[in-house]
């Protein structure tokens, strides 16, 4: 019975550097600029580098952001090799600008996980960054206004008559030139209507969205050549596919973002997963460099064309 107990301990300690490199996470922040003036716009990125998938709840606290006007947020997900293993990073920039001078810290961001278990926290914190805000005039050319202004002579009672004759008299010439040109675009428009023809106003009947997605992997298919090309061609269709029937604005959204707006619109669960594959594969090719074979080219478009026909 001991050694029973023995064995099953020792197992667990092999087993547990596995259980914790199994999802690992770190958080890098920075400022677009070290230095800005009072009022100036810039940027503060939170990377957050993942590697594996949480196999637990977690947070991101973003960083107390107390001093500064934030305008805007945007996000951005990416596939990129870091160390020779592949590692999804999540870019989260902060547009904003400060009206207090002096020295600013934003002080880190927190990513905390927690053991459902145990109710333990384990907590990422990113680096602090340091920003200076310095006076700035109100802009440059309000300086250049003002000095144009100071060197000005004080106009003369001709001086103004003058200005308000040769003012009136381009107005009555761009009258003249406005209404001559009406008047002969109404004589030429007169002259040349003609009844529509009924055939010229029939028109074929439209192709379906699943239809012209189908079009737009063929045409993709030819770019096999250039692996980059190819793959983002391959995801664009899919993306217009997202666009046109499921209403997601898939241009404008990261991998992430995309499944889970599919999810809202009741896609079967099996076509959810090939649509995640399908977005991170391309992502690995365009963004990490990653070259594939010819069979996973083929592999590739062959799981496109069956999420097209399934969703």
């Amino acid at each position: 019975m001991n050694k029973s107990i023995i064995a099953a301990i020792l197992a667990l300690v092999l087993l547990m550097p596995a259980m914790v490199s199994a999802y690992q996470v770190a958080l890098e922040a920075k400022a677009e600029k070290a230095e800005v003036g009072k009022g100036e716009p810039f940027t503060y990125t939170l990377s957050i580098i993942e590697e594996g998938e949480p196999g637990r709840p977690a947070e991101l606290v973003p960083p107390d952001l107390a001093g500064f006007d934030v305008t805007g947020t945007f996000s951005s997900s990416t596939m990129k090799i870091i160390q020779g293993k592949a590692r999804r990073v999540t870019d989260q920039t902060f547009r904003m600008s400060s009206d207090v001078p002096g020295e600013h810290v934003i002080p880190p961001a927190k990513f905390v996980m927690m053991d459902p278990g145990t109710g333990r926290t384990e907590t990422v914190e990113s680096n602090p960054v340091k920003v200076v805000v310095g006076e700035k005039a109100q802009g440059l050319m309000k300086g250049i206004a003002d000095d144009i202004r100071d060197i000005k002579a004080p106009k003369t009672f001709l001086d103004k008559a003058r200005l308000f004759f040769y003012g009136m008299a381009a107005i009555v010439v761009l009258v003249f030139f406005a209404l001559l040109g009406l008047a002969i675009y109404l004589f030429r428009g007169r002259k040349s209507a003609k009844p529509e023809s009924p055939a010229t106003s029939i028109q074929g009947p439209k192709a379906s969205p699943r239809d012209e997605a189908m079009a737009a992997l063929a045409r993709a298919e030819r770019l096999k050549d250039d692996p980059k090309a190819y793959y983002a061609a391959v995801a664009d269709a899919i993306r217009a596919y997202l666009r046109d029937t499921r209403g997601i604005a898939a241009f404008e959204a990261t991998t992430a973002e995309i499944v889970a707006e599919a999810e809202k619109t009741s896609i079967p669960a099996a076509a959810s997963g090939l649509l995640r594959l399908t977005l991170d594969e391309a992502d690995l090719v365009k963004f990490a460099k990653y070259v594939p074979t010819e069979d996973e080219k083929a592999a590739f478009i062959g799981r496109a064309r069956r999420l097209v026909s399934e969703i």
